[in-house]
């Protein structure tokens, strides 16, 4: 009993299929896209929700993951043309990216805002501050309303 327990450990030890879970790591000198994820008012975007699609199959992604803390995300393109980075921060907030690649080189493009976005922004802060004023100056009659009441 103890012999054959002893065989069959011994050939558990020595197959193959008990080194496969095995694991390593390796630096490499490959040219990495770094995308940097932000709100149109230039605030990092931590952790987005990312998905890397390459230029010849723009619906299975080929990169899925997270950005770090400060918005930031690479990857290694193997081939040239039109990469795609779409990030969500799972708030309603997205980024759809196209980026160029030509191995060897990153046509580097800086980007802002669209400028639909960018007049949103603006409609926006206006409009808060709008109605920011029209509550606080009916706080204020309400105020001097209820004043002259107890007078």
């Amino acid at each position: 009993m103890i012999r054959s327990t002893l065989v069959a450990a011994g050939l558990i030890a020595s197959s193959s299929h008990a080194w496969a879970h095995g694991t390593g790591w390796r630096l490499t000198d490959e040219k990495a896209v770094t995308v940097e994820l932000y709100y149109a008012d230039g605030e990092e975007m931590p952790f987005a929700d990312v998905r890397v699609f390459s230029p010849l199959d723009q619906a299975s992604p080929v990169l899925h993951g997270r950005a770090d803390a400060r918005g930031r995300i690479a990857f290694v393109p193997d081939r040239d043309g039109t990469w795609t980075v779409i990030a969500s921060d799972g708030d309603g907030h997205g980024v759809n990216a196209p980026i160029p690649v030509t191995l060897g080189a990153v046509a580097i493009q800086p980007t802002r805002a669209p400028l639909e976005m960018r007049l949103m922004l603006i409609g926006s802060v206006v409009l808060n501050v709008s109605l920011l004023l029209f509550a606080w100056s009916r706080f204020a009659i309400s105020r001097r309303h209820t004043a002259q009441i107890r007078a």
